[in-house]
Parts: structure tokens; C-alpha cells; sequence
């Protein structure tokens, strides 16, 4: 019973945190949540926080929220700093509290982990898939559940190097965050626990035909990045694996290859013709914007806004407040103090720790590879959907089919 418990509280919240944590859900999201870690909590009979070094750390953040609010009502220590947005800011730090406080208190079937973050995979392509296709109209359908203020940014493209969508994160930046995840995590769940052949080329399958329809270059780039890191950290250890690894990777390339051709989608083959791999071109617009905009943030910071920085603010103001890089917002948020938070946050990662003490640092290190990476040019923790998924699916204690799973 306490097997099936575990298994049950895990896919519901990862559905639930995949699906629906977004600002139109926020509240009743908040509430399942709060219910969950209780429920939990009387099942083990102490009401208390386990507080781990990730867990103290979302506290110190929540508090540095309450402190900027108070400071914003005032006024006068930042141009920018809005008490609206420090307040989201502390509901950023009770979400990620909760969420990690019942993945502490979570043991899954590694069976269980496979099958619903596959699904999900699968649910996130095939929406993307139908958005490309415009078999029905799926931009509909996601503006008619999220809400009419979304944007669907290059969906309305037929041809594949003008197409962009974001499924159901409906941003394809964000879409591509997930894809990766769903990689890793998928690269060292299957190198430990093996997950069949079969199903190894499904998962490679879905995540190329969702970076490809994603068009994130960001994506692109830190794919190949966590398949050297995989190849580097497995394979140096077994040889055997690493050529297996390398031959099915290039097995995977050569069909891509002979798709796009296929379809016609590249003209003469010419791969550059697709968004995500004008690599180049991302480095010197994307990327190079964002280093302009927080450089000129910290050039316009008064003395005491360098330690201690602008506050959190409203971002969408501007074009010219759009750092949309993790440490980046960290340092204009909190200044010094965001650096040494942010640190701490890599730090508590790689040193993670279950609730009865004992480690796995294979998924954690692969999570703070990602957050690195993708965290120079798009943001991961700042994005409450996103980094919530991270935890899920980096962070649980898994068990394979012959433990027991204790609560």
C-alpha cells in the first residue's frame, strides 16, 4: 500500500506541475500541493520540514522576498523594485518548498518514473506535431485553456525553417527546457536501470522531432552538450557502452538527415536551413542581446544596488529589463547576494541529499549541467513550470523493480 501510495502521489503531482502550474491555475495548484505534503506528513506521523541545504535555500529566498516587499512599500532603494513582484518571488519560494518537500518524502518504481515522464514526452510532441500539422486547431485549444493571452510566436508557418511552437508550454524556449530534461534525465535513468532498446530510440526519436519543431538553437546546443557530458562521464568507464552510445547516435543523425530531404524541407540537404542550427546567429542576436541588457542594468545601479540589487521587478516593462538568463536575473534582483545564492543553489544540487541521508548524485549533477548551460541564455529557475518539472524529475529517490519502497 505504501508502494502504490508513492507511485500514485508522484504521477499525480508530476501531471499536475507539467500541466497546470501556470499564473491562470497558481492558486488551487498551491492548495493541491499544500494538501499532498500534509497528507503525507500525518502519514508519517511529524508534522515538520526536512530542511535540507535546497530546501533552506528556497526559505532564505521566500525571506529575502518578504525583506525586499517591506523595502519596496517604503521606497527609495531602487528605481525598479516593485513590491508586487517581491511578492511573487515569495510565492515562487513556498511552491518550490512544498514541491520539494513531498519529492523528499517520495521513493518511485523506477518503472513508475519511466512510464510517466514518457508519456508526458509523448503528450508534449504530439501536441507539437498537431501544431505543425494544423490538423485541428491545437493554438485554440491551449489559448482556451491557459488563457486568450498567450502567444504562439511562428506556429502559423507550414515550412519547418519558419515554424516554431512551444506544445503545451506554448513558449518554445520553455518547450525546449522540457525536451532536454526529458534527455537527461532519460540517459542516466536508462545507463543505471537499462530501459530496453526499444524504448531508448522512441525517447531519442521524440526529443529530435521536438527540438526540431521547438527551433530552439539553446536546445539544440545543450543537447549535444549533456550527450558529451553522458558519453564522457559512462563511457570512459566502458568502452563497450561508449561505441554502442556513438554508433546509435549516428544512427539517429543519418535518419534525420534523410528525413528532412525526404519531406523537402531542406532545400539540397542544407541543414543550416533550419532555425535551430543557426547556432551563430543565436550566439550574436539572442545571446548577445541579453549580456547588452544586463550590462547596461549594472551600469545604472547605485552604489548600494550592487550588493544588494534592484529588487524583483516587473521585466515585461521593457524590452530593456529582458535579462532572460538565470544568474543574470539573480545578480540584478539581488545583487552580490544573488551571486552567493545562486552558487549555493548549484552547490545544494550537486551535494543533494534524500531525506534519510543517503545519495545519487548521477541525476542531480546531470540537473545542474542543464541549469548551467541553458541557464546562460534562457531561464530555468525563474520559470516556475519549468524549474518545478526539474525537481521532479532530477531530485526523487528511485527504486528498481525488486526493493521495497518505504515511505
Amino acid at each position: 500500500m505504501v508502494r502504490n501510495n508513492n507511485n500514485f502521489i508522484y504521477t499525480f503531482l508530476s501531471i499536475v506541475v507539467v500541466l497546470f502550474l501556470v499564473n491562470r491555475f497558481l492558486m488551487p495548484i498551491t492548495m493541491v500541493l499544500a494538501i499532498v505534503l500534509l497528507y503525507m506528513m500525518a502519514h508519517e506521523g511529524k508534522v515538520a520540514l526536512y530542511m535540507n541545504q535546497i530546501t533552506k535555500l528556497f526559505v532564505v529566498i521566500a525571506g529575502m522576498g518578504i525583506v525586499y516587499m517591506v523595502l519596496s512599500i517604503f521606497g527609495g532603494f531602487s528605481a525598479l523594485g516593485s513590491s508586487r513582484y517581491a511578492v511573487k518571488e515569495i510565492e515562487r519560494g513556498i511552491i518550490y518548498i512544498l514541491i520539494a518537500q513531498i519529492i523528499m518524502r517520495s521513493k518511485v518504481d523506477i518503472r513508475k518514473y519511466i512510464s510517466i515522464w514518457n508519456m508526458l514526452l509523448t503528450l508534449s510532441v504530439v501536441v507539437a506535431i498537431l501544431q505543425f500539422t494544423k490538423v485541428i486547431d491545437m493554438n485554440t485549444i491551449l489559448k482556451n485553456f491557459y488563457g486568450d493571452s498567450i502567444q504562439f510566436y511562428n506556429t502559423q508557418f507550414t515550412v519547418l525553417s519558419s515554424f516554431r511552437c512551444g506544445s503545451i508550454f506554448v513558449n518554445p524556449n520553455v518547450f525546449a527546457c522540457f525536451l532536454v530534461a526529458c534527455l537527461g534525465s532519460h540517459l542516466v535513468v536508462s545507463r543505471k536501470y537499462g530501459c530496453g532498446f526499444m524504448r531508448n530510440i522512441v525517447v531519442y526519436l521524440l526529443c529530435i522531432i521536438g527540438f526540431v519543431l521547438a527551433g530552439s538553437r539553446t536546445g539544440f546546443v545543450l543537447g549535444v552538450v549533456i550527450l558529451i557530458y553522458h558519453l564522457f562521464t559512462e563511457g570512459r568507464a566502458n568502452q563497450g557502452y561508449a561505441m554502442r552510445f556513438l554508433g546509435t547516435m549516428l544512427f539517429f543523425f543519418l535518419i534525420f538527415v534523410l528525413f528532412m530531404n525526404l519531406t523537402g524541407n531542406i532545400g539540397s540537404g542544407i541543414l543550416d536551413d533550419l532555425r535551430l542550427f543557426k547556432v551563430n546567429e543565436g550566439m550574436s542576436n539572442s545571446f548577445g542581446g541579453k549580456i547588452s541588457i544586463f550590462t547596461n542594468l549594472i551600469k545604472q545601479m547605485q552604489p548600494w544596488n550592487y550588493l544588494i540589487g534592484y529588487g524583483p521587478f516587473d521585466y515585461s516593462l521593457s524590452s530593456s529589463f529582458l535579462v532572460d538568463f538565470d544568474l543574470g536575473y539573480f545578480i540584478v534582483y539581488y545583487g552580490l547576494i544573488g551571486t552567493g545564492l545562486y552558487v549555493a543553489m548549484l552547490r545544494s544540487l550537486l551535494h543533494y541529499e534524500f531525506m534519510d541521508g543517503t545519495t545519487d548524485h548521477r541525476l542531480p549533477r546531470m540537473l545542474v549541467v542543464i541549469m548551467i548551460v541553458f541557464g546562460l541564455t534562457a531561464g530555468t529557475y525563474f520559470n516556475l513550470r519549468i524549474f518545478a518539472i526539474y525537481m521532479l524529475m532530477f531530485l526523487p529517490m528511485l527504486a528498481n523493480n525488486r526493493e521495497g519502497i518505504e515511505a
